[in-house]
């Protein structure tokens, strides 16, 4: 902690300092961020527990959350269109209202998958898990009518896809990581890495819409993942991130990789693991 403090006291005054409309701020709060977590090693899925229920079917639960996550059947680009809409509509719903909503797009060896993720929390939105007899199980029940309605949606826009069973779940986590079980990692300031296969994270530039940079490719990349993630926001309008993961050959540059996907992109520095984690199929 005492060597927190000067730290601290140091970005506080660097954040005081207007340059270019705020930036050095930016810069500082982020350069905090990544400080403090070089003292934290833990891997990309801590606190992260997949449990089985009704039927086999999997939650993720992270905190006081729940998430179902549906795979749908074609991964590849003519269903994206249709999964964005979907993501939309089912966050909208009223009738298990959602922490977050997720479409995640991952394509690398063996073809393309997308999955699309509903995260609910009790405490804001108690009603739903009452309904379906109150507590931890009201609230894994609400999750799952979440994610019953979005298999419904998916099938009326013609995107069919299933709910991912407790060992599905673990699977895919895994493979959207990219890594093995377990394996903590190391970040820098440029990208994370499992001490093999190097990840960087970026977002676009500017606002093209999602379907675009779903359906860009990286000719350079061991594997993409796009992530759109819909969460609330003061103004009441959902805010929308999207993120985009390369995973990166030994040697290669990831700013190279981001040159050829065709949607220009701004490299995450200094915040590689954070939104790595937010690129997984959980909403987060």
């Amino acid at each position: 902690m005492d060597v927190l403090a000067p730290l601290v006291a140091l970005v506080a005054a660097v954040a005081s300092v207007r340059v270019r409309g705020g930036r050095l701020a930016l810069w500082a709060v982020t350069w905090l961020g990544y400080r403090l977590r070089q003292h934290d090693d833990r891997e990309p899925l801590h606190a992260v527990r997949v449990s089985s229920h009704g039927h086999g079917l999997g939650l993720a639960a992270v905190g006081d959350t729940w998430a179902a996550v549906v795979r749908l059947s074609d991964g590849h680009h003519a269903a994206v269109a249709a999964a964005v809409r979907v993501l939309r509509a089912v966050y909208r719903q009223t009738e298990v209202p959602l922490v977050s909503a997720q479409l995640v797009r991952w394509s690398g060896s063996g073809g393309p998958v997308c999955w699309v993720v509903v995260r609910y929390r009790a405490a804001e939105a108690p009603f739903a898990a009452r309904l379906r007899g109150g507590g931890e199980r009201g609230a894994q029940r609400a999750t799952l009518a979440a994610a019953s309605l979005l298999t419904d949606l998916l099938a009326a826009a013609g995107a069919r896809g299933t709910v991912l069973t407790a060992e599905e779940l673990s699977d895919d986590l895994l493979r959207a990581l990219g890594a093995g079980d377990g394996i903590r990692g190391v970040e820098t300031w440029r990208s994370w890495s499992d001490g093999g296969l190097a990840q960087a994270c970026f977002r676009p530039a500017r606002s093209p819409g999602p379907v675009p940079v779903f359906t860009a490719t990286a000719p350079g990349a061991v594997f993409t993942a796009v992530s759109l993630t819909l969460r609330g926001a003061p103004s009441g309008t959902p805010r929308e991130d999207l993120v985009v993961r390369f995973g990166l050959r030994p040697g290669e540059s990831a700013e190279r990789v981001a040159a050829g996907f065709g949607v220009p992109l701004v490299p995450l520095h200094g915040r590689h693991r954070p939104y790595l984690r937010r690129t997984l199929p959980l909403a987060l």
